[in-house]
């Protein structure tokens, strides 16, 4: 008779026989061949890819900056500085007319009759008729007091644009560091890849332009508007008899001057040969 050791073998080879049969015909997972996904070749395009990913999106935050920000911002000062010359024709305006005014009620007669007579001859504010063409009558359809509050009104608008105006270019500044930042991180990742993309190579460039032309554009619109402050001054208003009032250093003048070459589409703005550049940028983030 077989002894307990061999009849133990024995169960064991019986019950076993058929799985290690299997085990030898189905390959092991473990021993299976390496799978092309962790390839060398295959980690590497992988990693090309996910660069390629982030890359876009960093030009594409330049890109938002630029169009959201820095470009409303201009939009923004190119209105406000307009408002600021045409507040001043006003104030010249509304002063001289207030000038006039005062000139004809000290010479108005007390006559009440007189006054019911020459009422009807003025019938806009900036329209004066006369009833004789030697007479140097003025006649305003506002009253004295009326055009007192038009010209505190005026005055009290020209200070508002003013300080709005010192705002924008301080945004305007803040949104160019922006991009500066923005554009020193695209510098940075394009050096660290391995296989730098061509278009991407010339994508920066551009930008890289770009931002050298918006600082350009930005230090010449904050000298601009230095000289549109330093023109604020007490000849904003009519005085009779100076010949400030007309030559091309009074206020009027010069915001009229400064409006005119403000917009970056002037032939004198730095962003003039980018016109087309950023026409694409601008309709691509809208």
């Amino acid at each position: 008779m077989m002894d307990d050791d061999e009849q133990r073998k024995a169960f064991q080879a019986f019950m076993l026989g058929g799985n290690k049969q299997a085990l030898q015909q189905s390959p092991s997972p473990l021993q299976s061949s390496p799978s092309p996904l962790t390839s060398p070749s295959t980690n590497k395009k992988r990693n090309h890819a996910a660069f390629r990913r982030k890359y876009a999106s960093a030009l594409a935050a330049f890109d938002s900056c630029f169009c959201k920000h820095w470009l409303d911002a201009d939009d923004q000062l190119l209105a406000c500085v307009g408002s600021i010359a045409n507040l001043r024709q006003r104030i010249f305006v509304s002063s001289r007319a207030l000038v006039l005014q005062k000139a004809e009620d000290a010479n108005r007669e007390d006559d009440q009759d007189l006054r019911m007579r020459t009422c009807y001859k003025s019938h806009g504010y900036r329209q004066v008729v006369s009833s004789s063409s030697s007479s140097s009558s003025s006649n305003y359809c506002l009253s004295r007091g009326d055009l007192e509050l038009t010209l505190t009104d005026e005055l009290l608008q020209h200070e508002r644009m003013t300080s709005l105006a010192r705002r924008l270019i301080s945004s305007l500044h803040q949104d160019q560091e922006t991009l500066g930042r923005r554009l020193e991180e695209l510098l940075l990742m394009l050096h660290l890849d391995e296989e730098p993309a061509t278009e991407f190579a010339a994508m920066l460039d551009e930008r890289r332009q770009l931002y050298l032309a918006t600082s350009h554009e930005l230090y010449r619109k904050q000298r601009l508007l230095q000289q549109l402050f330093d023109s604020i001054s007490d000849d904003m208003l009519f005085q009779e008899g100076l010949e400030a009032n007309d030559n091309d250093a009074s206020p009027r003048r010069v915001a009229k001057q400064i409006a005119k070459v403000w917009s970056r589409l002037s032939s004198t703005s730095h962003l003039y040969c980018y016109k087309e550049l950023i026409e694409k940028l601008d309709v691509r983030n809208k």
